[in-house]
């Protein structure tokens, strides 16, 4: 079991990532942890031109039923062992919907299934953020010991700085180890993991540079569960979720636990102790769901377009991070994420008004990019 949660403590992510150019295929992004899996295709090769596997007959079968745009992405993924989701929209209308190989349970994905998507999910949190501020319930001037008056570094960190990965702070997941447990509740190890925060020296000095660090976006959802006085997946629920209609869209407790909103694959393999995925990655959803949260988000439904502006512009350039979101990515916007055995990306392009969401079980979160940017180059 201590294995298995160390694992999955360090597919937290994700990652320091560079973001994927919409131009080149042959771009392999950089990453702070290694991929889940080691069958990545050659850094010469776009992932069309990768060797491919003979499709089975079921394949043969499935991709007769499938249209030209369809049949054209799943060749992008006949060079991986590719085992997930991928659908794309393209003016709010599904293109492409596919679902290739078992879930964890061995059973046959459906397209629609919820997954787990990691780090997919601090553009969730920064979009509450966003929103907090917008109701004047907190600035992102606002230094940390505003909220946590016992940190001491707080006084010159910024809730900019968490945002944009530009605190200092150190990331728990690479330097906390076994400190929290599985046997605890959610709120005993919250407590644990915040006092050795507030206990550690910065990395560097605030707003000096970028650094991906998962401790960002925990803290930002305790601060959102200050300012707005409710859980932070209840906040999410009621502000975001139910606004835009993602009937299918959770945390990993909601679904570990039988949500009535819980479809497809379980997640008993992403092996978490509690409270330490919350505004990392703790998200569980589905394709259609990310497509309304994006056009939602893009619209002015969820926050408005100055606050979208701020989050979709680049705050650490050269690194290409806004607030939860890489820009650009693959042209576009968006986030990869990798936790347990999974691994996703979300993207939207709104000058084209395309959508695309990516899950899979089989690769790593080094391979889900380079496929994402095939499909973005297939959709052109």
């Amino acid at each position: 079991m201590k294995k298995l949660l160390s694992l999955a403590l360090a597919g937290l992510l994700l990652c320091s990532a560079a973001a994927c150019s919409a131009g080149n295929g042959n771009d392999k992004p950089a990453s702070s942890a290694p991929p889940a899996q080691s069958s990545e295709p050659s850094p010469e090769q776009s992932p069309a031109e990768a060797s491919r596997q003979s499709p089975s007959d079921e394949t043969d079968s499935s991709a007769e039923q499938m249209n030209d745009t369809e049949k054209a992405v799943l060749e992008l993924t006949e060079g991986y062992d590719f085992s997930g989701i991928i659908c794309a929209y393209k003016d709010g209308e599904e293109i492409v919907s596919i679902a290739e190989g078992n879930n964890e349970n061995g059973e046959a994905y459906k397209a629609d299934d919820c997954v787990p998507v990691g780090s997919v999910s601090k553009q969730f949190c920064a979009a509450s953020v966003m929103l907090l501020q917008e109701q004047g319930k907190l600035s992102l001037d606002d230094t940390l010991d505003k909220y946590f008056p016992e940190y001491e570094p707080g006084k010159k960190i910024l809730v900019s700085h968490l945002l944009s990965m530009r605190s200092g702070i150190p990331n728990f997941i690479d330097e906390l180890a076994y400190k929290t447990s599985e046997n605890n509740t959610a709120e005993e190890n919250i407590r644990i993991l915040k006092e050795w925060i507030f206990s550690q020296p910065l990395k560097n000095e605030p707003d000096t540079e970028f650094e991906y660090c998962n401790t960002n976006y925990f803290l930002l959802s305790l601060i959102v569960e200050q300012v707005s006085g409710k859980k932070y997946t209840d906040f999410l629920r009621e502000s975001i979720f139910a606004l835009l209609g993602m009937k299918h869209t959770g945390s990993i407790p909601e679904m570990a636990a039988g949500a009535e909103w819980t479809k497809g694959a379980s997640i008993k393999e992403v092996q978490l102790q509690p409270g330490l995925t919350q505004g990392a990655g703790d998200i569980v959803t589905c394709g259609e769901d990310i497509s309304l949260w994006l056009t939602g988000l893009a619209s002015g439904k969820v926050i408005s377009e100055e606050s979208f502006k701020a989050m979709a512009t680049d705050h650490s350039s050269p690194t290409g991070y806004g607030y939860g979101l890489y820009v650009p990515f693959c042209g576009g916007i968006g986030h990869p994420g990798s936790i347990g055995i999974y691994s996703a990306a979300d993207y939207i392009n709104t000058d084209d008004n395309v959508i695309i969401f990516i899950s899979s079980s089989t690769l790593g979160a080094n391979e889900v990019l380079p496929l994402l940017t095939g499909i973005v180059e297939e959709l052109q």
